[in-house]
């Protein structure tokens, strides 16, 4: 196992175990930012005849809320889902509810159409030795398919 420092603390890492560089992340990818704008929409188109700022902010939580709760409650967005990709701790367990909200809230600088939309995500995701998102980084977290699980 290797040993590599999270919060001020040293965490394990099974041998071997990567994230996920393959074309069934950008799909799932593509798919959950997909779903979560229809959502975030939606939820607006409910809320009415509120302010432009607050009918935004609520766009913005709804889209968060998306990945926030479905990563929270089953370890992967209906998209990863999907596609055979769970979100773990680097040590192979399920993630946090902490974990889930660390790497909720970095999307708003991963994936956002100002930044040109995810390039800052997958530029991290290329870059790094395990295909980790800033948000992964931060959080402790690691995206992986079900068949990497499987083998460790």
């Amino acid at each position: 196992m290797e040993n590599l420092p999270y919060a001020g603390q040293s965490i394990e890492l099974p041998p071997g175990l990567s994230g996920d560089l393959s074309k069934e992340r950008f799909l799932a990818s593509i798919c959950d930012n997909l779903l979560a704008a229809i959502i975030a929409v939606a939820v607006v188109s409910v809320v009415g005849g509120t302010g432009e700022v607050i009918r935004g902010s609520i766009a913005v939580a709804a889209y968060l809320a998306y990945f926030f709760l479905s990563e929270g409650l089953m370890g992967a967005t209906p998209g990863k889902f999907l596609f055979g990709l769970r979100v773990k701790r680097t040590s192979g367990e399920p993630a946090s509810w902490l974990q889930t909200a660390i790497r909720t809230l970095c999307r708003l600088i991963e994936v956002n159409p100002i930044l040109i939309g995810s390039l800052p995500a997958c530029i991290f995701i290329a870059a790094t030795p395990r295909h980790q998102r800033l948000g992964d980084l931060l959080a402790g977290t690691i995206v992986v398919s079900k068949s990497t699980l499987q083998r460790t």
